[in-house]
């Protein structure tokens, strides 16, 4: 349906400081989407464990993407302040359906159950910031 990836404002982040997050979606020349998907973030730390999420809608509904089209945008996520791990984390994406409960088959390096490997990130300690 679409190649998905993010890029980030910095490759490290202090716990509670900001990081511009830029989604992008190459949606696939035959793809149609007859519904609107969220699009999810996980963020898991080197035992794949959820540390935080930024699962949104995006700004333009993927029931408007159309084959070919390239949709971007930038959203500002902050690490939480709350985080005791410290260390690198790795970055997944995906798009799920609400009403369906199921996640929608990308084209990506799928890390399992749909979710697709975006980046890395090294969270600091707060001291860094």
């Amino acid at each position: 349906m679409a190649t998905p990836s993010i890029t980030l404002s910095h490759d490290k982040a202090p716990l509670g400081s900001p990081i511009e997050v830029t989604y992008k979606f190459i949606v696939a020349g035959d793809a149609h989407f007859d519904q609107d998907y969220t699009v999810m973030l996980h963020v898991l730390d080197s035992d794949d464990q959820l540390m935080w999420t930024d699962d949104h809608n995006p700004p333009l509904p993927t029931k408007t993407w159309k084959p070919g089209q390239v949709v971007d945008y930038t959203r500002t996520v902050f690490v939480p302040l709350t985080s005791p791990y410290i260390g690198e984390v790795t970055l997944q994406i995906g798009l799920y359906s609400l009403a369906a409960q199921q996640r929608l088959v990308l084209i990506g390096n799928d890390a399992g159950q749909r979710a697709y490997k975006a980046g890395r990130l090294l969270l600091q300690p707060q001291s860094e910031s």
